[in-house]
């Protein structure tokens, strides 16, 4: 689809960058992660997304069951062979190999909607498998820091820098 958009806007898609937040970061990785058999994505980048659906802490089944199951087929709970392979199969921590683009993530260390484990768990995650990565979170901060102008200007500052870093 990039490739169809590209020829109309004029647009090099040599190299690819992506980045989103929450649910935006999630699929961000999950594209990134799965689907860069050209080598083309360089870099990818997370701002409060979930990285493990599977995860006993970042599961509310009175806020997610309505808005995974109807997606991946199958509430989460209770638990049973296909719904721990479907949020496994859906969930870049799983999905994580050395071969992964240079990977970035934001979290805000208060966020009540997707815990900051998320971010923590996945960049050790990529760590023990030699990507190159980094994770900024901002004190004092809860899922979305858009009002915030100084945490704005340093996420799309630091998104800039990692980019540019991986060409």
């Amino acid at each position: 689809m990039y490739f169809t958009i590209s020829i109309h806007l004029h647009i090099q898609c040599t190299k690819i960058y992506i980045v989103g937040h929450s649910a935006g970061g999630h699929l961000s990785l999950c594209y990134a992660y799965t689907r860069n058999s050209s080598g083309k994505i360089k870099a990818v980048g997370s701002m409060a997304g979930p990285t493990d659906l599977f995860a006993m802490g970042y599961y509310n089944p009175v806020i997610y069951n309505s808005i995974l199951q109807p997606f991946l087929g199958v509430s989460l709970y209770p638990i049973t062979t296909t719904s721990e392979q479907r949020y496994k199969n859906c969930s870049p921590q799983y999905q994580a190999t050395a071969t992964v683009p240079p990977t970035i993530f934001f979290h805000g260390d208060l966020d009540p909607v997707i815990y900051p484990e998320q971010s923590v768990n996945m960049y050790t995650k990529l760590g023990t498998l030699g990507v190159d990565k980094k994770l900024i979170t901002y004190p004092f901060t809860f899922h979305d820091w858009w009002a915030d102008g100084v945490k704005t200007t340093n996420t799309l500052d630091e998104l800039k820098s990692w980019f540019i870093n991986h060409p």
